[in-house]
């Protein structure tokens, strides 16, 4: 009797620590914990929104001109972005830039930095912004800011910068002398040379080896992430910056970050990974757009992919999962097929990592990357709420969500392959018992329809899981498999039903029957997951390794190119290819700064838990 009471009692108090921890919450920074729960929305601020009640100036996306979007049509269109199910906002670099149009076009897209003291006046006002960030942060929401550490920029020849100009920045000792990239492979010089051009607008870069430098860019970042009350940081150009250079950089930051390196080689990226705790996934995207490009291309790709990122990074689940951005094509512009593109999207949304869609991806707009018209103006389209790909994007940020509230260890489990054949493939994460399968498929919107026997699914025999697409119910059969009904080449994401109760999906109630089974284990979620268990007076630290998948790596392309910066100047993506040979190695360290968080976090559900017993 002693015994269980102590145990209700400890229980008790464990969730009025976490209570008090979220109450307290916005006040901490959002460690990378925190972050892989979300779900992220990027935004080009100067193409998304108009403040409403204001006329649309005429706009070419493809002209490089400015076209109007500020940080206050944001603001209005946050239920558009909240509708969806987002609860993260990525926006545009928000320093001051080259004031005036270049021969290469304004700097609308944030990139040309030229005062990082100063604010981009032709996104609004400091209380603009602000109010913008005080709003995304009343919705429960998070904002990442992009920022650029690799370099400044120019209007006119680099033979005649006036460094004074360039804030704060403003000597040539602090630049690499000048040289144009030639060579973007791993021993070339991507970082110490320049991006952008010899006459129209090159892009003078930093000396990010040099202490004084690295003091200057931390000062900057930690008064930027204290005035503005920043979650997250998106970081620029990574690729053209040491690795060494960001532990320190991060220390004074004191927030999550994803960094940019634009290559498929996870050998390569994920050397800065290792410094910045996350950097976007390249090797997950050039292999899904592949996939997905067309129908019964094997999915071969995928599972190296998957292999290759586990056995190089220290941590999949907090890179960046994402399908379309400002620098590559939309999928569209591949292929029209809605089919596919949903499929696409299922992956980018359930894979490992924090999924990120691209304003516009919802829409299905289709620009490629000649003259950047992949950055039209969201309003062309309408803000759509009805569109299918909305819609599907709804969805799956409803699964994702009870999903990560319903099995414990969700976002931490690595995923893998338990069945491919052709342009199928079964995806798994999670635990057994609340394993989430993803089926996806290349077959087209075009194909007929016929049913799919899938083993390996780890659902125990006779169990009843739920396609959360197409709200259809499977058994478990006799031979062990789940005889699956594939239809217009569409994705099926299956989960357990009894785990639906709740949900807001596919009609379950709010209460299961009281005949149905409800799982016994008590699950409270927290940056450290911790079980409570059945058994009185017994916790558990729960750990689960993922089981291994029954697929080995194959050859792989790599591909390396293009300084991503988003401003027209990537080198053209070149491909080599080379056989990889992986083996599951130990991971080291925790992601800069992640220590620091985790302490944070830990501290105050301690200082709960003692506040319950006073």
């Amino acid at each position: 009797m002693a015994a269980t009471l102590v145990a209700s009692l400890l229980k008790h108090c464990l969730v009025s620590a976490i209570v008090f921890q979220n109450l307290i919450a916005p006040s901490l920074a959002a460690s990378k914990d925190e972050w892989r729960t979300r779900s992220i929305y990027q935004v080009m601020t100067d193409r998304f929104a108009i403040e409403n009640g204001t006329d649309h100036i005429h706009c070419e996306p493809g002209m490089g001109r400015t076209c109007g979007g500020t940080w206050r049509g944001l603001q209005d269109n946050l239920d558009y972005i909240q509708g969806m199910g987002f609860d993260a906002v990525w926006i545009s670099p928000v320093v001051g830039q080259i004031p005036e149009r270049t021969a290469l076009g304004d700097a609308y897209a944030g990139y040309w930095q030229q005062n990082l003291y100063t604010l981009n006046d032709k996104f609004g006002t400091e209380d603009d912004l602000k109010n913008l960030i005080s709003d995304v942060h009343s919705r429960g929401m998070l904002l990442m800011l992009d920022v650029v550490t690799n370099h400044m920029a120019w209007d006119g020849s680099a033979k005649h910068i006036d460094y004074s100009e360039l804030h704060p920045f403003d000597d040539e000792k602090y630049y690499h002398d000048f040289c144009l990239i030639s060579d973007y492979t791993e021993n070339g010089d991507a970082i110490e040379c320049w991006l952008g051009d010899s006459k129209k607008v090159p892009l003078p870069d930093l000396r990010t080896e040099d202490e004084v430098v690295q003091r200057m860019l931390g000062d900057w970042i930690q008064g930027m992430v204290s005035n503005y009350s920043i979650d997250g940081l998106r970081i620029d150009t990574v690729l053209h910056i040491e690795p060494e250079f960001f532990p320190s950089f991060m220390e004074s930051a004191g927030v999550f970050a994803i960094g940019e390196v634009m290559t498929e080689s996870t050998e390569r990226s994920c050397k800065w990974e290792k410094t910045i705790g996350s950097v976007f996934n390249y090797a997950n995207y050039y292999a899904m757009i592949r996939a997905f490009a067309a129908p019964g291309v094997p999915m071969d790709g995928i599972i190296n992919a998957i292999n290759s990122t586990k056995a190089n990074c220290d941590d999949p689940t907090t890179m960046g999962s994402f399908s379309e951005n400002h620098d590559v094509a939309r999928f569209a512009n591949q292929t029209a097929d809605m089919a596919l593109a949903k499929n696409v999207i299922t992956m980018t949304m359930l894979s490992d990592g924090i999924p990120i869609i691209y304003a516009g991806q919802e829409q299905h707009e289709n620009g490629g990357t000649k003259g950047y018209i992949n950055r039209a103006p969201l309003w062309f389209s309408g803000y759509n709420t009805s569109h299918p790909l909305y819609l599907h994007v709804q969805r799956l940020n409803t699964i994702r969500h009870h999903v990560i509230q319903t099995s414990y260890n969700y976002t931490t489990f690595n995923h893998y392959a338990v069945w491919s054949e052709g342009g199928t493939i079964a995806l798994r994460k999670g635990i057994d018992g609340s394993q989430i399968i993803t089926v996806l498929t290349n077959d087209g919107e075009a194909s007929e329809p016929h049913d799919l026997d899938l083993p390996n699914h780890s659902y125990g025999p006779d169990a009843s899981v739920t396609d959360l697409i197409a709200c259809e119910e499977y058994t478990v059969n006799d031979s062990g498999a789940i005889t699956l009904h594939m239809a217009a080449g569409e994705p099926k994401v299956l989960f357990p039903s009894d785990l639906l109760y709740g949900s807001g999906l596919c009609d379950y109630p709010e209460q299961a029957p009281s005949d149905v089974p409800q799982p016994q284990q008590t699950t409270i979620s927290t940056s450290y997951p911790t079980t409570v268990s059945g058994d009185a007076g017994t916790w558990e630290t729960a750990t689960v390794s993922p089981l291994p998948g029954p697929f080995q790596t194959r050859e792989a392309s790599t591909t390396d190119g293009g300084d991503g910066d988003g401003d027209g100047d990537d080198a053209n993506p070149t491909e080599t290819s080379g056989g990889f040979s992986f083996e599951e190695t130990g991971k080291s360290g925790a992601a800069a700064g992640g220590g620091r968080e985790a302490a944070s976090t830990l501290a105050v559900a301690v200082l709960g838990l003692v506040i319950c017993f006073l």
